[in-house]
């Protein structure tokens, strides 16, 4: 090969080296235009993520599942302070006092205690039943406005304390031959002064008369001879109870009778600040 030859083939493959060295091969393209596409697609999944998390923490949500639903707490309905009581005819509920009127002779008012039931709350008759539930005892207050004295040796009513008021009961009451020794005692309920009679069965006593379905003697009744419901007596599930006897000006003698069913003299007691609270009028 000539010196001319082998300088055309030394230019051509200077050439070629050169040519090589400024193209780059189609794979190395192929590759590069990958790798920017990658840088691409994950720039745009950062954009947006990012767009998602200010959208979410702009918004002051979060993401849950299906599943999971916001809980709204329950709104708590007010009741009536003393039950249903208050929404009877002739019975309203103020200042923590429940007043029966209208049904009644004389309005009464008192301030329920614990385990009273003023749902059961019973005015008729000139009488106001309230009862009181603690567990399995039970006890209460019956008022009678227009009580009726009941003569143990006739089953009658006691005609001979007729105007006697509260003094003259109270004493007949403690003198009944089936009540055990008692003492009569001087109070005021109401703003009115009466007398307080603890009544306890006496041993041996005969009981010629029945209430609750049992050997009883009534002391009290409204009425007579229609409804002994309305009655307050001595048995052997009453064997102890209080009497509170008061005169009220313009009306008469009001007798309140605190009771215990199978119960005790504390029992009854636990009855007194009901008592107390009592007002008339």
């Amino acid at each position: 090969m000539s010196i001319d030859a082998r300088s055309r083939v030394a230019v051509a493959e200077l050439r070629e080296a050169t040519e090589r060295q400024r193209v780059p091969a189609v794979s190395d393209i192929a590759r590069a235009g990958a790798r920017r596409r990658r840088r691409r697609a994950g720039a745009a999944t950062t954009v947006v993520v990012g767009l998602l998390i200010v959208a979410v923490v702009g918004s002051g949500r979060f993401m849950a599942s299906p599943d999971v639903r916001p809980v709204t707490p329950p709104t708590p309905t007010p009741s009536p302070s003393f039950g249903l009581a208050c929404r009877a005819p002739g019975i309203s509920c103020a200042d923590g006092r429940l007043r029966v009127f209208d049904v009644l002779p004389v309005p009464i008012s008192f301030v329920p205690i614990g385990g009273v039931n003023t749902d059961d709350i019973t005015p008729a008759n000139a009488t106001l039943q309230i009862n009181r539930n603690i567990g399995s005892r039970s006890s209460g207050v019956i008022v009678f406005e227009h009580p009726t004295a009941i003569d143990p040796s006739t089953g009658a009513p006691a005609t001979a304390l007729a105007g006697s008021g509260a003094a003259g009961a109270a004493a007949w009451l403690a003198g009944l031959p089936f009540v055990a020794p008692t003492t009569v005692r001087s109070v005021v309920v109401g703003g009115h002064a009466g007398y307080r009679v603890d009544v306890a069965l006496r041993e041996g006593a005969t009981l010629s008369a029945f209430k609750a379905g049992q050997a009883a003697q009534f002391t009290f009744v409204t009425g007579h001879a229609s409804g002994l419901d309305w009655s307050a007596a001595v048995s052997e599930s009453l064997r102890s109870s209080t009497y509170y006897l008061v005169d009220v000006p313009g009306h008469g003698l009001v007798v309140m009778w605190v009771w215990a069913w199978q119960g005790t003299a504390s029992d009854v007691d636990a009855l007194t600040p009901l008592i107390d609270s009592i007002q008339f009028g």
